[in-house]
């Protein structure tokens, strides 16, 4: 994908950070809707972004209110002064960005977002090594560092201690119970020692118009 980008007239960093931007919000700040209204929402930082046709603007907001300035312009009856954002884009490269903004907005991916949840914290990677190890509690860089590596074997292989079999580790029924008694151990261990966090107060900003997706 990224190849099929790169060459005269690619994306530049600037205009991938900004898409990505526009993408982002567009999913933040239509969380707890429905897949359609999110749907919209994506394809309208695209395509606001494509060119100054009045097809490039369907999903955008109307009125002089909206963060489109072509629906700004129209709503007003003035002359478009601003050139879209991937203006000067090759056709071929237009369409490898709008088959990638498909993909970003297919139902199972948006399911999955409106919820404003996209990760299972116990299936996280982190998750996983923190069961093996206190964040609250210095462990030293060699056992951090065995506690990585194993992590990331066990999820690889899919089952606890799959990977010492395949090795060529017999595991037992003893050494599983072995274990599973230092894995209790390690629990208890951990919640003596760590500390109950206060939780930081948030404070909430205003969001600012100017960052809407497709804003510039």
């Amino acid at each position: 994908m990224r190849s099929q980008l790169d060459g005269a007239k690619k994306l530049t960093d600037s205009v991938i950070d900004k898409l990505t931007s526009y993408y982002g919000m567009a999913i933040r700040k239509n969380i707890n809707t429905d897949e359609e209204t999110m749907r919209r929402a994506v394809w309208a930082s695209f395509l606001h972004s494509s060119g100054n046709r009045d097809s490039s603007h369907m999903f955008c907001p109307k009125g002089k209110e909206s963060w489109c300035w072509w629906r700004v312009a129209q709503a007003e009856r003035k002359t478009v002064q601003k050139t879209p954002l991937l203006s000067g884009i090759p056709f071929e490269k237009m369409n490898v960005i709008q088959s990638l903004y498909a993909d970003l907005a297919s139902p199972e991916l948006l399911q999955k977002c409106l919820k404003g949840r996209t990760q299972n914290v116990n299936e996280s990677l982190h998750g996983r090594v923190w069961k093996k190890i206190s964040k609250d509690k210095y462990a030293g860089l060699f056992r951090t560092t065995f506690a990585c590596e194993a992590t990331i074997l066990n999820h690889n292989f899919k089952k606890d201690l799959h990977f010492l079999s395949s090795l060529g580790f017999p595991v037992s029924q003893h050494s599983l119970d072995v274990l599973h008694r230092q894995d209790g151990v390690t629990k208890r261990s951990m919640r003596q020692s760590s500390t109950p966090r206060k939780r930081r107060k948030v404070v909430e900003t205003k969001a600012d118009d100017s960052y809407s997706s497709g804003a510039h």
